[in-house]
C-alpha cells in the first residue's frame, strides 16, 4: 500500500506541474499576441500602373506600410500619425457613416484595383469607379495621411 501512496503522489505532482506549465504557456502566448488594427487599407493590383500597398493603423497611433508595387516605398515601413490626423480621420469614420456602407462597390472589370477598407469589424471592398463618394473621402484622406508620415523601415 505504501508504494501505491508514493505513485499517487507522483502522479499528482506530475498533473499540478503539468497545469502550471500549460497556464504559464498559454499567457505567454496570449501577451505576445499581435494588437489588432483599427484600420487596415489595402490597394490590390491592376493591368495598369495602379499603387499597390496595404497601411494598418493601430490605436496607440502607429501605423505599419507595405509597399508592393507603383509606391515610392517597397517593403515594410512604420510610422506615427500626428493626433490631429488621427482624430481626424476617426470623425471622417463617423460623419461619412463608414458602418452604413455597403460591403462591396465592385464592377465586373478584372482589370480595375480592387481597394479594401477595414474599420470597427466593418469591410468594404470596391472598385474607385463604383464607390460613393463618402468612400472616396476616406481614401483620400488615408492616402494624405500615408504621405504625413515620416516612414522608418522595419528590420526583418
Amino acid at each position: 500500500m505504501t508504494g501505491m501512496k508514493y505513485l499517487i503522489l507522483f502522479v499528482g505532482i506530475i498533473i499540478i506541474a503539468f497545469i502550471l506549465y500549460a497556464c504559464k504557456t498559454k499567457k505567454g502566448v496570449l501577451a505576445n499576441q499581435p494588437i489588432e488594427p483599427i484600420i487596415s487599407l489595402s490597394k490590390g493590383r491592376c493591368f495598369g500602373k495602379c499603387k499597390t500597398y496595404h497601411l494598418d493603423i493601430y490605436a496607440d497611433k502607429s501605423a505599419k506600410y507595405s509597399g508592393q508595387k507603383n509606391v515610392d516605398r517597397i517593403g515594410d515601413y512604420k510610422g506615427q500619425i500626428s493626433d490631429d490626423d488621427y482624430m481626424t480621420i476617426m470623425a471622417l469614420f463617423k460623419t461619412k457613416q463608414f458602418m452604413n456602407l455597403e460591403k462591396e462597390y465592385l464592377s465586373g472589370a478584372r482589370d480595375l484595383q480592387r481597394i479594401s477598407i477595414i474599420h470597427d469589424n466593418n469591410s468594404v471592398s470596391f472598385h474607385l469607379r463604383k464607390a460613393p463618394d463618402s468612400l472616396k473621402s476616406i481614401l483620400q484622406q488615408l492616402d494624405d495621411i500615408i504621405e504625413k508620415i515620416t516612414w522608418s523601415p522595419i528590420d526583418s
